[in-house]
């Protein structure tokens, strides 16, 4: 039949079919020769099925000829016998009786009986349910009257097969989303004409329901959304949430308030000529309207200006427009400009978008220009820019570095209207939010406090529902059994009905449902190439006409590897991924390959890559041909696709459920080598939980791309390489190591596993006096993590012991500790272990009695004349005794048997469960000595980090040798001016003024030998000149030597940090200028105090080129918290100013910080790291370490300021 149709078809629309696209030609065809089409009378059926398909296509010129062409058709199938009869219609003459000739007594009786019970059964229920649904659907998309055009592309691009059929649902979806979006209410700045207007609080859902596809997401739902609170969404991956973010955008749920403004962040901006700064701004609609208004009325001005030269001017402009009228309008603009503060629109969108990493450059580039994940930037800032009344936030800090996600974090923080947010950072909510809503079983439920406190309550309430349950059970089977043992016993019959009405009446607790686990199962290769499987060697790169992305990088990988790349966006991190993929060549050095490697790239890209038109078991079945599809189905079941979600249309499946079947894909062929570019977009947090635990137990290498800081590693990194200490078939301790990229350079920093999932870091490479003992404590330390478990592990404690005798001995008694089959130590072996060969940490640090220490100092004491007051700055002052220590002589007999190094004058720890002195805190608390009077011990914690530079060529932070990173502020020169300040004493500061200058007359600055021996590696003055002002950069900054600063992980002489300095170590330098100006004055080295004035008066002038913003009226890259030490340094500023409405704020501020400290102290009797700036008395919630006996920087603050303002009798003590 479809051959002759096709004649048929050819034969009446002639030559004009090899003009039209064969599918639509296929199309009218198939439709012709279905045997159930209806022509209809004269071709009325065809002309009503195909006319407009057949005019728009060209097939006819006008619908004239397409209705003749319409009974052509019609003639010529009917010749074909293809066009059914219709049977004739006679109208009767008279009504006809069926029972009419027959006797009464044989007409049947039929007796009409009453039916009993349902018409239909259950599963005819179901069927008409379906198809009712099914129905609803397609008028829901009727009524988009799709145009003929979208049907035509559909038929161009599908054929009639099974991928043509999804791809043809496809389509459909995508143009139900387009009609979806076109229906979103424009959301935009909003500015109050009149203060009377409804204010949209509470947002209370009741009873609603929401499903998709004929699928159920919410049912019954209820939800109140309380004004100004801050909601986290959470849920399993395609349980609903972003559907449900959608339906709240759409107000298609009942009792969501006309008047709120509702703005869902899902779609990147649309790219074009418009920068990004003025994308924000064009939310502000009134804003830019009036702007245009004024502009255009301005011209007119000038216009007449022009005119009004000319004699002819009569007082009208173009059209008889009044000047009178125009500037009366441009008042009117200007008025409401001012009202709606537009001047400050621009610095807070720029400022919001600094925040989201968009350099000033980058500000003002078009949109059209950025990736997408630069659009979606842009995109959230509108939306943090317009404010709307109710913020949705899908996955926010997908593809946002950590800079990023700090900024957002701290500006959500104080976002002043409702928010919810999804996300799978756990600590991202944790600081955000205030609430939790679990959407879990097509309910949502509701969860005070953040997501640790929602884990803590639900685990209670599923053990204390587990418990009802049983108990439940328990009850009920009790009286069953009764009522099954006695139902037919009459003379306990009563008994009987008693317990099945109890029974009936008893409710009934649900069993609770656990999630099926998540898994992610990477198959293991089979074949294992020899190492390295890949090699850079002095690989540098930059594309054609940019600047060099990196340069000398050297590192290799091999099956064991587990790199973690870390950087902030754009820096090259996928770049590096396509090296070593081969996608990209470098532009000098070599990237070596091993040809039997298999790589998988994961990325973005591949994710958006997904035939969203397939389903992910076709979807694999056409990149790999051939292959059965049960093999299939079990590797996508090893990734979580099973069942009939691997028959799902892509398009419908969840963000975590499209990257785990782009997982599936490029692990199907056993790679040897993971890059994986952001892996954990998109998954929820037990999906996360579960890549963590499958990348621990793939045996390959993995290079891992997580957006993150370049000093701390974000926590997934952490936890990925934390939890691959041992080789999994050789048990031993391996290095893993960071890559981290920064502006241009790239460094290898080789660190051991376990030492860097915490703070203590230990560089294999760093530079000063590593001692062999720091490999062996690493060693018992991950030991014990294995032996004692991470409940009771403290990763610091191991590091932090001393040996009794010699490493040999303690060594050789280490290895014949007994061990399990797996190489573990079981506890109480390595437990004796440890009490026999070690001393206890902290045990190298003894008391000390300070010698100057006096119960009344009269340094702050004279201006404190309040009494409580004087009586708690006693207190503090006391503290400097608990915290006074020396190390022990046996540290300095047997240097070989410690991690601390031998420090010789006394010292002050930060805090009393410190067993280290630090650097940068010793300033504060040489302040607080000062003001204590208590100069010698001032002089000896000085003394210690001169030591420190003249043996070791830098401070080791805390003294410990394991301790190797420098990342502290360069304070010694003020801390010895400070003491200068006070004593007039200069003898004993001459040779630490030395250290600051160098024989060629150039700021060297610490380890000054060492310097001019790696500077003579160097061929030429000039490259010798630019080493040592690397040198100065990363010394007297506090910077470290670390192999992430140089361009060459194992060459210092590649040291480059003087383009990476920020504005707050640039200003402590300036303070380190400036006092060694001083200091080199009072010495009568005028050259020298000359030198370093013009250096400082340099430095001050490109503070105010490169950090000031005029426009925006503020410091950029200037960051102020809570800290003591931040307090203190505003203060200082404010006093040095000049003007004495700031000496009067100094003062206010000073007194604030004192009184919050009197009161914390007060309530806890304890001195604290930070406090709450914005609630009097509240210690700092998330500080670094718990409360303890006196906090140095604390202390000196408190005691320095008391000094400098005293604290007058009638001065309010309580806060306020």
């Amino acid at each position: 039949m479809t051959e002759v149709a096709s004649s048929v078809v050819h034969e009446v629309l002639g030559p004009r079919t090899e003009d039209i696209d064969q599918p639509i030609i296929d199309y009218i065809i198939n439709v012709l020769a279905d045997e159930d089409f209806d022509f209809g009378v004269d071709g009325d059926g065809v002309f009503d099925a195909l006319g407009e398909l057949l005019v728009d296509s060209g097939c006819v010129s006008d619908f004239s000829e397409c209705r003749s062409v319409c009974s052509r058709l019609c003639d010529k199938f009917g010749k074909h016998g293809l066009v059914k009869p219709k049977p004739t219609v006679r109208s009767l003459a008279a009504p006809v009786r069926m029972f009419d000739g027959m006797d009464e007594e044989k007409v049947p009786k039929k007796k009409v009986e009453e039916i009993d019970g349902p018409l239909l059964t259950e599963r005819d229920k179901m069927k008409l349910e379906r198809r009712k649904r099914k129905d609803e659907r397609q008028r829901e998309v009727d009524g988009l009257s799709l145009p003929l055009s979208y049907i035509v592309d559909v038929i161009l691009t599908f054929k009639q097969d099974a991928s043509g059929v999804l791809g043809a649902q496809y389509q459909r979806h995508l143009a139900e989303m387009e009609a979806v979006r076109a229906g979103m209410p424009v959301v935009c700045v909003t500015h109050n004409q009149d203060k009377g207007g409804s204010v949209v609080r509470d947002i209370h859902l009741e009873n609603f329901n929401i499903s998709v596809g004929g699928r159920d997401l919410i049912v019954e739902g209820e939800l109140t959304l309380s004004f100004g609170r801050h909601y986290g969404l959470i849920g399993r991956n395609g349980t609903g949430k972003t559907t449900f973010l959608r339906h709240l955008a759409l107000h298609a749920i009942d009792g969501i308030p006309k008047n709120c403004q509702i703005l869902h962040v899902e779609q990147e901006v649309v790219g074009d000529d418009t920068t990004a700064l003025q994308c924000v701004l064009n939310s502000d609609i009134e804003r830019t309207q009036l702007l245009q208004e004024e502009a255009r009325l301005l011209a007119l001005q000038r216009e007449h200006e022009v005119d009004g030269e000319n004699e002819k001017s009569n007082g009208k402009l173009n059209g008889d427009v009044d000047k009178d009228a125009i500037t009366q309008r441009l008042q009117e603009i200007y008025k409401r400009l001012e009202l709606i503060d537009a001047d400050s629109a621009e610095a807070r969108a720029a400022s919001i978008l600094a925040g989201l990493s968009f350099s000033p450059e980058m500000q003002h580039k078009s949109t059209k220009t950025f990736s997408g994940g630069w659009r979606m930037r842009i995109a959230l800032a509108r939306a943090l820019f317009i404010e709307p009344d109710l913020l949705l936030l899908d996955e926010p800090t997908n593809h946002l570095d950590l800079h990023a996600v700090l900024w957002l974090e701290s500006y959500l923080l104080k976002w002043p209207k409702t928010l919810i947010v999804v996300s799978h950072a756990r600590e991202f909510l944790n600081s955000v939010v205030t609430d939790i809503i679990h959407l879990h079983g097509q309910k949502l439920t509701m969860y005070k406090g953040n997501y640790d406190i929602f884990e803590r309550t639900r685990e209670e309430q599923l053990k204390n529902q587990q418990k009802a349950f049983e108990a439940n059970e328990r009850s009920r089977a009790h009286m069953q059994a009764f009522i099954d043992k006695f139902r037919y016993n009459a003379k306990r019959a009563s008994l009987v009905q008693s317990r099945i009405k109890a029974l009936d009446r008893m409710g009934t607790v649900d069993a609770i449902v656990n999630d099926p686990d998540y898994k992610f199962e990477f198959p293991t290769p089979d074949d294992r190439p020899g190492p390295p499987i890949i090699s850079f060697s002095d690989a540098s790169f930059g594309y054609p006409g940019g600047p060099t992305l990196f340069r000398n990088l050297n590192f290799g990988i091999d099956l064991d590897s587990r790199i973690a790349m870390v950087g902030p966006n754009g820096i090259g991190k996928s770049t590096i991924l396509n090296l070593i993929a081969g996608e990209l060549q470098p532009s000098s050095g070599t990237v070596f390959r091993s040809a039997k490697v298999r790589i998988a790239i994961f990325s973005q890209h591949h994710v958006d890559g997904l035939d969203l038109s397939s389903n992910p078991l076709l979807y694999m079945m056409r990149c790999f041909p051939g292959v059965p599809e049960q093999k299939l189905r079990a590797h996508l079941g090893s990734f979580g696709i099973t069942g009939n979600l691997a028959l799902q249309p892509m398009y419908t499946l969840s963000g975590g459920q499209k990257s785990r079947v782009a997982f599936a894909k490029i692990t199907f062929k056993k790679p040897h080598l993971l890059l994986l570019d952001e892996p954990s977009n998109h998954l929820d947090l037990d999906a996360v939980e579960a890549l963590i635990q499958g990348l621990v137990m793939f045996q390959g290498g993995i290079l891992m791309d997580h957006i993150g800081a370049i000093a701390v590693p974000p926590p997934f990194i952490g936890a990925t390489i934390n939890h691959s200490q041992k080789h999994p078939r050789s048990g031993e301790c391996r290095y893993d190591a960071i890559l981290t990229l920064e502006h241009g350079d790239s460094v290898i920093h080789c660190l051991p596993i376990n030492i860097m999932a915490h703070s203590s870091s230990c560089s294999a490479k760093g530079s000063g006096s590593v001692i062999p003992l720091i490999s062996f404590l690493e060693e018992i330390q991950e030991t014990a993590l294995d032996s004692f478990g991470p409940k009771i592990y403290d990763p610091k404690y191991y590091v932090d012991l001393s040996l009794k005798y010699n490493l040999s001995i303690t060594q050789n008694a280490f290895a014949k500790l007994p061990r399990t089959k797996d190489g573990r130590v079981p506890a109480k072996y390595l437990q004796a272990f440890i009490g026999e060969y070690f001393n206890g940490a902290g045990d190298d640090l003894v008391q000390h009695e300070p010698v100057d220490f006096v119960a009344e100092p009269q340094g702050f004491l004279p201006k404190v004349k309040h009494p409580e007051v004087r009586a708690w700055a006693l207190q503090v002052h006391a503290l400097w005794k608990n915290l006074s220590r020396k190390v022990s002589q046996r540290v300095k007999d047997q240097p070989e048997l410690h991690t601390l190094l031998p420090l010789p004058k006394p010292c002050i720890i930060p805090g009393s469960r410190f067993r280290e002195v630090y650097y940068w805190d010793s300033y504060w608390v040489i302040r607080g000595l000062l003001a204590s009077k208590m100069h010698e011990t001032a002089k000896a914690i000085v003394a210690n980090l001169i030591y420190l530079i003249e043996n070791h060529g830098f401070v080791f932070n805390g003294a410990r040798a394991y301790y190797s990173n420098r990342s502290q502020p360069p304070l010694l020169s003020s801390m010895i001016h400070e003491i200068y300040k006070r004593t007039g004493d200069i003898s004993w500061f001459v040779l630490p003024l030395m250290l600051w200058i160098s024989d060629i007359g150039h700021l060297v600055l610490l380890g000054i030998h060492k310097d001019k021996e790696t500077a003579s590696k160097l061929p030429t003055a000039a490259e010798k000149e630019i080493f040592y002002h690397e040198l100065a950069s990363a010394a007297e900054s506090g910077w470290d030597f670390s192999t992430r600063w140089m361009r060459n992980s194992s060459d210092l002489t590649t040291l480059a940090t003087t383009s990476i300095i920020p504005v707050d170590l640039n200003a402590y330098i300036l303070k380190m200028e400036l006092d060694i100006a001083s200091l080199a004055k009072a010495t009568g080295e005028k050259n020298i105090a000359a030198r370093f004035l013009e250096a400082s008066e340099a430095r001050q002038r490109a503070f105010r080129s490169v950090f000031w913003n005029e426009k925006m009226s503020q410091w950029l890259d200037c960051w102020v918290h809570e800290r003591p030490t931040c307090e203190h340094i505003i203060i200082e500023a404010l006093l040095k100013s000049g003007s004495e409405e700031a000496k009067s704020m100094a003062k206010d501020l000073a007194f604030r910080w004192i009184r919050t400290n009197y009161v914390a102290y007060k309530n806890t009797g304890e001195m604290h790291e930070k406090y709450n700036v914005e609630k009097c008395g509240d210690y700092g919630g998330g500080g670094e370490y718990v409360p303890q006996t006196g906090f140095g920087w604390t202390n000196g603050v408190v005691l320095a300021l008391l000094e400098e303002f005293g604290w007058p009798k009638d001065e309010k003590l309580d806060c306020e």
